[in-house]
């Protein structure tokens, strides 16, 4: 394959093939060697001093990759916007991937799903083009009308990265295209402090409701839209807690007006399980 420097793409999907990575022409646009039999480790080497790597696709999604996700994958093709890894059996954290990252990268759609990825999602990734909030246009011109990171069915854990919160209004508003992101949300816990937000950006949120952490509460766990963390009225209670609360309310109501309808008692109800 090397041997054919003026290649510009590159389309063996859904063959048997097998072995290592090949090496690809640094003049190649577009590869797509996913649903093939190829093994090892991921090694993308740099292109020579001399040239530029153009590659804008990669697409090795189902094959039987494996090891840690290194640096080279996104620093030895800067053009790089479509990135598909997914359903191989990569391990290791993120740390190396993400602290490669050049702030001027135009990495629009990140598929890492369905790997053995571990440890947590570092804060560098909020730089990713795929959610920066910035209108990013490729070296040819197009402008693509979607993003997308996608870390979900790994083994990642630690806080739900609290810059995705952050960054998707500001993205949804500027870049005007469908965006798609997800995680493991029984995995990720809930930041411990988000900054409340105004009504349109709960609205903007409200369409992500998929994206979701876990708030913990005297051992309990409730998996909670992120879209509710920035609301003034959000606080988490625990099961436990509000049995009390509901409790303490009834028991004030026979202090002051003796037995309570069962009427009342439902209106307690909605009113506490409503107040989460």
């Amino acid at each position: 394959m090397s041997r054919l420097p003026a290649l510009d793409w590159l389309d063996l999907s859904d063959n048997e093939l097998s072995g290592p990575l090949p090496a690809f022409p640094a003049a190649v646009r577009w590869i797509d060697l996913s649903n093939n039999r190829l093994a090892g480790a991921l090694e993308l080497p740099a292109p020579a001093a001399d040239s530029e790597r153009l590659l804008v696709l990669l697409n090795l999604a189902s094959n039987k990759l494996s090891g840690s996700l290194p640096a080279s994958v996104t620093s030895f093709a800067p053009h790089l916007s479509f990135l598909d890894l997914s359903h191989n059996s990569l391990s290791g954290s993120l740390d190396a991937f993400a602290a490669a990252l050049a702030p001027t990268n135009q990495l629009l759609q990140v598929n890492l799903s369905h790997n053995k990825l571990t440890g947590e999602v570092p804060g560098r990734m909020a730089i990713l083009a795929a959610v920066r909030p910035v209108m990013v246009t490729m070296k040819d011109g197009h402008t693509p009308v979607h993003r997308i990171l996608d870390l979900s069915n790994n083994e990642l854990q630690g806080v739900f990265p609290s810059w995705i919160i952050t960054n998707l209004p500001l993205l949804a508003v500027s870049c005007k295209c469908s965006i798609g992101i997800s995680l493991d949300a029984s995995r990720l816990t809930c930041p411990a402090a988000v900054r409340h937000a105004s009504r349109k950006t709960q609205d903007l949120l409200r369409g992500f409701d998929h994206l979701q952490c876990v708030s913990e509460a005297n051992g309990n766990k409730q998996q909670v839209p992120i879209w509710q963390l920035v609301s003034r009225s959000y606080r988490y209670t625990s099961r436990e807690q509000r049995k009390q609360q509901l409790a303490s309310l009834q028991a004030h109501g026979h202090r002051r007006h003796g037995k309570l309808s069962g009427g009342a008692v439902a209106g307690i109800v909605l009113a506490v399980v409503g107040s989460v």
